[in-house]
């Protein structure tokens, strides 16, 4: 069996587990940073009754499963670098070791965490395609394929062949994280073809000259899919092309508070909205995890043939209806 040796900075699963744990400190006070801007947001929501009620218990459930991730991390650390009187460390015996009663409860949050996000990018697109099961159909699927891969791997991790190299038998997690992959490219594809098609129709309403004093709409459209979906796929694309190497433990550890930043951040950018008014023609664009695609001038938009029709019943759509209204009467 290999040892640990820092001193030719061989990178075995060891080294991986001690760095992904560093890398993970630091990811996690990221993501505490957001945690209060999250909540007050929240909490804004909530006293507004425009926040669905199951948006802050998923955050409260992610937050769980980020600190605890963390904590079993760090006391896995402690027990593998941990030098007893009279004997010598062996980290990498104890990681090898992938039947422990930490390592297992560990496992359990890194796949429970993206389930959890898997299933609110499906509602988000649910919401987004005005409630229409057959859009959602294949994402769904999906998610209950995910379920069961999930469970498999949760299965399999502890009877798992680990080599002091990386992991090699670890063929369910690696499609577990494959079909989070293709749900998250699935969904980003469904929001973007959605948004494109309503901006592109408001865009026709307005002169060029009018929206470009808003920005562009493709530049918002990117925008929002750079915020959604490309740092987390590149992340998972990152975890299944090393998942037999050791790499995989430095790119996993902080996996859950990646996750973790990229949620909390979209909720507090979706405070924020892209608008451009210019003669009281409004474009608001709000996408938030618990609500629908938000566009005032949407009606108009669908009355012309440029979208597809739908209700839009939030608070940004009648401050935008009447700022447009009053566009027209003065």
């Amino acid at each position: 069996m290999a040892e640990l040796d820092i001193a030719t900075g061989e990178l075995n699963i060891a080294t991986g587990e001690l760095i992904g744990t560093w890398l993970q400190l630091l990811a996690t006070g990221a993501y505490l940073m957001y945690v209060p801007q999250c909540a007050t947001v929240l909490w804004r929501d909530w006293k507004a009754g425009s926040s669905p009620p199951w948006l802050p218990i998923a955050c409260a459930l992610i937050f769980i499963l980020t600190m605890s991730d963390l904590a079993l991390g760090l006391v896995r650390a402690y027990q593998a670098f941990h030098v007893k009187p009279g004997e010598r460390a062996d980290p990498l015996t104890y990681y090898l070791d992938a039947r422990t009663a930490l390592d297992i409860c560990k496992n359990v949050a890194d796949v429970v965490l993206p389930l959890i996000l898997d299933t609110i990018i499906v509602y988000r697109t649910y919401a987004i395609w005005d409630k229409r099961v057959a859009v959602i159909a294949l994402p769904g699927c999906l998610v209950l394929v995910n379920l069961v891969f999930g469970a498999l791997a949760l299965a399999a991790l502890p009877l798992g062949r680990v080599q002091a190299s990386g992991l090699v038998s670890s063929s369910t997690l690696r499609y577990y994280l494959i079909t989070t992959l293709c749900l998250n490219v699935t969904c980003s594809g469904l929001i973007w073809w959605r948004i494109w098609r309503i901006s592109s129709g408001v865009f026709r309403l307005s002169s060029f000259s009018q929206y470009r004093s808003g920005g562009s709409v493709m530049s918002q459209v990117l925008e929002v899919l750079i915020q959604s979906a490309a740092i987390y796929c590149a992340y998972l694309l990152a975890l299944i092309l090393s998942s037999r190497t050791s790499l995989f433990f430095i790119l996993v550890n902080p996996f859950p508070a990646v996750s973790a930043i990229v949620f909390c951040s979209l909720i507090v950018r979706a405070r924020s909205t892209h608008s451009v008014s210019t003669d009281g023609l409004s474009l608001s664009m709000t996408l938030h995890l618990g609500r629908d695609l938000r566009c005032p001038s949407c009606t108009e938009a669908e009355h012309a043939g440029d979208a597809e029709p739908s209700e839009w019943h939030n608070s940004d759509v009648e401050v935008g209806r009447e700022t447009w209204t009053r566009g027209h009467t003065s």
